[in-house]
């Protein structure tokens, strides 16, 4: 090392100028820091030189003329951290003259202090007492300019391949979230491209439907959940995003009054929209955790989750429609087969007996054409009811089950047959009321056609244990024959010889028109049982 005193001011500086452009050509901080050393070694005639990096409570050397890199030392030195906290450079001629100064051996007499970049500061230390000047310090301070300036061109460096990077990663999970089939897989590598990708452990999907906010995907650290809805209060940011279209960057929580947090450890955030569906939330405990480079990622990923939940949107609206025409179609395909051959046999028998009536003037006839035409007016009547099974939405309403089973009850005929109704509870069903009542007429007239005593039969309520919500239909009498459970639905099906085959299948009709389920099994009594799930209420 030359001695300081074999340098004039002037070529130390004329050195420090050559060094500048040495320390801008690193390419990592490790280099900067190390040329930084070279520097004040070399050309500014500095003694025991060390950069220290502050993180956590503790100093850690990022490079030493004397030290061992990443040796760490808790609040090392009194000086240390003034200038990093003052962000100001301190010359101390005796340090064992300076209650601030804790020099770390004995024979360290005098120091130099200079702040680096926020988080780095520059120190170097002499056996000699008052060795550094005003002249030293001067030129330490022009050492850290370019040393800043060099960390900074690094820093933006490595964040725009970062960015790079990220951008790049996004296009390639792009393809598999446009492969999504489902919004819950989509959701999951929404949270997947979240953590993996963008490094963010905090961040939310809200959905907006009628108005309301529902949370569909949650990292770990959220503090929401599935399912939950925030701000029941409505006062909120998302709510503006959503509303505006535009994303939010906030960098500090407490400079903004509009809307509520989910939580009050937000300290910074990002919301950004998701087509017209949503906002993405990312938060963070401290301030300024976000720029408007994380907010060009978050744009990003949120227009490939946008484009992909209308597709599955669309997707599911077409097969839900091909659903619907397959099903119209087989209604018409039944109604032609009922119109064609099961109406055409009562009216044929009604017609034979009225020509015997009028060939032989024997009236014991009227009654089979009496009873012909009973069969074709409720054949008619429930053809009419399931014509209009689907037209349903806007007829809906709150129906009570044990109201409407009384009612059904007395327009069916039943003969001595009895009807309990049990555990109903007050129960009441968002249902089309008349075609409701069609429904537990068919079931009733079911029960009492196919026994040949008076039944009882029996409405309650579903358990808890069974199904979240429903109701039930049983009688007492024979059950099903063996082993047909699973046929009784079909069109046609009857076990009696005056059946035509419509009660159960215009029943499973008229379920389905609900959007219900319905099963059959035997009742605890032998008889018949019909559970009707309605589904959470």
């Amino acid at each position: 090392m030359v001695s300081r005193s074999q340098q004039s001011e002037r070529e130390r500086l004329r050195q420090l100028h050559h060094a500048a452009t040495d320390i801008m050509a690193a390419t990592d901080e490790a280099s900067v820091y190390e040329r930084i050393i070279a520097t004040a070694d070399t050309v500014l005639g500095f003694d025991f030189c060390t950069v220290f990096r502050y993180d956590s409570e503790t100093f850690k050397v990022a490079a030493s003329s004397f030290r061992s890199q990443g040796e760490t030392f808790d609040r090392f030195d009194g000086f240390l951290l003034k200038s990093l906290e003052t962000q100001q450079s301190y010359v101390t001629p005796d340090l064992h003259g300076n209650s601030l100064a804790k020099p770390e051996r004995e024979e360290f007499r005098s120091g130099i202090t200079v702040p680096l970049n926020g988080n780095a500061v520059l120190q170097a230390v002499s056996r000699q007492v008052e060795y550094y000047d005003e002249t030293d310090l001067e030129l330490a301070e022009l050492l850290a300019v370019h040393a800043e300036a060099a960390l900074s061109q690094v820093r933006s460096q490595n964040r725009l391949l970062e960015q790079k990077e990220k951008i790049e990663s996004l296009h390639e999970i792009a393809a598999e979230i446009e492969s999504c089939r489902v919004q819950d897989e989509l959701y999951s590598l929404m949270r997947k491209a979240s953590e993996e990708i963008l490094g963010y452990d905090w961040c939310t999907f809200y959905l907006y439907k009628d108005a309301e906010f529902i949370t569909a995907m949650a990292s770990e650290e959220s503090p929401m959940h599935v399912g939950e809805r925030p701000f029941p209060n409505g006062n909120s940011v998302a709510r503006t995003v959503v509303e505006t279209g535009e994303s939010c960057l906030i960098s500090d929580r407490s400079e903004t009054k509009e809307g509520e947090p989910t939580t009050s450890r937000i300290t910074s955030a990002m919301q950004v929209p998701v087509g017209d569906v949503g906002v993405y939330c990312v938060a963070n405990e401290r301030p300024d955790s976000f720029d408007e480079a994380d907010l060009e990622l978050a744009e990003l990923l949120c227009s490939h989750v946008a484009e992909a939940y209308q597709r599955i949107e669309t997707q599911q609206r077409l097969k839900q429609q091909k659903r619907e025409l397959e099903r119209k179609n087989e209604r018409l395909d039944r109604f032609t087969s009922i119109l064609s051959h099961d109406l055409r046999n009562p009216l044929n028998v009604a017609q034979l007996r009225a020509s015997l009536v009028k060939q032989t003037a024997d009236i014991e006839h009227i009654d089979d054409v009496i009873d012909a035409h009973e069969r074709m007016d409720v054949m008619i009547d429930d053809l009419l009811t399931m014509a209009r099974a689907k037209q349903l939405d806007e007829q809906k309403t709150t129906v009570s089950l044990a109201t409407r089973a009384e009612n059904a009850w007395e327009t069916t005929k039943t003969g001595e047959s009895e009807l309990g109704i049990e555990d109903t509870n007050g129960l009441s069903l968002t249902a089309e009321p008349s075609l409701l009542q069609h429904l537990l007429e068919n079931l009733f007239r079911n029960a009492v056609e196919h026994n040949e005593n008076p039944v009882t039969i029996t409405v309650g309520t579903l358990g808890p244990a069974e199904y979240p919500h429903g109701f039930y239909v049983e009688d007492d009498g024979v059950g099903f024959p063996d082993g047909q459970v699973d046929e009784i639905f079909e069109h046609g099906y009857s076990t009696s010889e005056r059946g035509i085959g419509l009660g159960l299948s215009i029943v499973a009709e008229f379920v389905d028109a609900h959007d219900w389920d319905i099963s059959a099994r035997e009742s605890a009594a032998g008889g018949a049982r019909f559970d009707i799930y309605t589904g959470t209420q």
